[in-house]
């Protein structure tokens, strides 16, 4: 016989819920505990954030989904995908921030990687003048061969 309730440890908060089926239970986090009564009861523990998941159970109990304001929209809908949720179950005015929040990412990376290789090309540019110095160099002193910085370098 299949359980009616489950209890989810959620980084030390206790939730006693309804069995529900949308909700994907990793069986790793699962652990079997046999009450006083004998009733055998299914917990799993997570280390997660605690506010989105009042979120989740919101959503799953009829509710629409808000981005709380002190949770990055990104991170709340890696939040959701990892309880089975889609981004596209966000409420049209959290939708929306969710969109910006993740273009102004792309564009702040896109930013990032332009400046890494800017500063490579400009070592490698360094580089490559410092070698053209060397070579120059080498040059000046083999045009006298006998100069002693040239007999050195010789050897």
């Amino acid at each position: 016989m299949e359980e009616k309730y489950v209890i989810i440890n959620i980084s030390g908060q206790i939730y006693r819920i309804q069995r529900h089926k949308k909700i994907n239970y990793q069986q790793e986090n699962k652990s079997i505990h046999i009450t006083e009564n004998g009733e055998i009861q299914t917990h799993y523990l997570y280390y997660r954030d605690k506010s989105v998941f009042e979120r989740v159970l919101q959503f799953y109990g009829g509710s629409c989904i808000h981005i709380p304001h002190n949770v990055c929209p990104v991170a709340f809908v890696e939040e959701l995908k990892f309880w089975g949720i889609n981004s596209s179950s966000l409420s049209s005015c959290c939708f929306l921030k969710y969109k910006q929040q993740t273009a102004e990412n792309v564009l702040l990376h896109t930013y990032m990687e332009d400046q890494r290789k800017e500063k490579v090309d400009k070592i490698s540019t360094t580089i490559s003048k410092l070698q053209k110095l060397r070579l120059y160099g080498r040059h000046i002193l083999e045009i006298n061969g006998n100069s002693m910085p040239c007999k050195v370098s010789m050897f």
